[in-house]
């Protein structure tokens, strides 16, 4: 499978200019879309007083205004939204953006979120049993035949109906890298997301994942791999200092040392980056990702190919 690529939008933007947060990318649509397949949004209500959206308004509101790509959650948080209306709600956005929605989702961890707007904040396990529920509701609703009925431990339908149900249908993306997730993701989903700070964690984390894979008989290649994390580019440790502060990002340095630490995920079946940049309004940065990072990484799954 080709090697495609995607960006984390940011979460909101500054008062009084709502859309700035997506402007580089409306102005040069038709240039980035060749090189970045998706645009993504996080599922978080508050960042203390920063500015957040609303991710399912926010990512509706990207299918309209960019067809250029396709639309993904990373990740929606499970208890925030029924998973019948949810799987109502992605199937009505998947028929109208003709087919350009990656729908996530995971067991959720902003604890703070939960309690501020109301919600239970359950133990892990038994959000984790929710999630399952969940994408078993919204699988069924997508493939079954309508009215659907499930009675489960925390979520219950009757004469459920999905009609138009989606098509095609969007890939399911699961997030996580506990060992229940993944016994989640082996069972219910098409896509996994990790964003393990170093390859060494992250084939630990594909390790179990085949293992739950191979305990229910499932080919683990059956699974997309996908991985998220921030990307600085900079040809010194100053330039990358200023272009971010913070130091934490997982892929720092100049392209070739990038190249050279995203071909070690992708030795491990990733062939899907999503890049989280420091400041989208950075076009320098962003055209020299797209020139001289993306092509290269394309280049090493072509030379692994040609070395078999």
């Amino acid at each position: 499978m080709t090697i495609q690529f995607g960006l984390l939008l940011p979460t909101g933007s500054r008062p009084g200019q709502p859309t700035n947060f997506i402007q580089p990318l409306r102005q040069h649509a038709a240039e980035f879309s060749t090189h970045f397949h998706s645009l993504w949004m996080t599922d978080h209500f508050f960042w203390g007083d920063t500015p957040t959206y609303e991710a399912w308004t926010t990512i509706t509101y990207l299918a309209a205004t960019l067809p250029e790509f396709h639309i993904g959650s990373l990740v929606l948080g499970q208890g925030y939204r029924n998973p019948a209306l949810l799987a109502k709600m992605a199937a009505t956005l998947q028929l109208l953006s003709g087919g350009r929605l990656i729908l996530g989702l995971g067991a959720g961890w902003k604890e703070d979120e939960y309690h501020a707007y109301g919600y239970d904040f359950p133990p892990a396990s038994e959000r984790i049993t929710e999630l399952e529920e969940a994408l078993i509701i919204i699988k069924r609703m997508w493939y079954d035949e309508n009215p659907v009925d499930y009675y489960g431990r925390h979520y219950r339908i009757v004469d459920a109906y999905c009609e138009p149900q989606p098509n095609p249908i969007p890939p399911l993306l699961v997030g996580g890298g506990g060992r229940k997730t993944l016994r989640v993701t082996a069972q219910h989903a098409n896509w996994w997301n990790y964003s393990g700070k170093t390859p060494q964690l992250y084939r630990e984390k594909v390790k179990q994942l085949h293992e739950s894979c191979d305990y229910i008989g499932r080919n683990p290649r059956d699974i997309r791999l996908t991985w998220l994390g921030k990307l600085v580019l900079g040809n010194t440790p100053a330039a990358i200092k200023k272009a971010d502060p913070s130091g934490d990002a997982p892929l720092s340095g100049n392209a070739a040392q990038v190249v050279d630490r995203i071909g070690q995920y992708v030795e491990l079946g990733v062939d899907y980056f999503i890049f989280e940049l420091p400041n989208l309004d950075d076009l320098d940065m962003l055209h020299r990702v797209a020139e001289e990072v993306l092509p290269q990484v394309q280049a090493l799954k072509k030379t692994k190919k040609a070395a078999r």
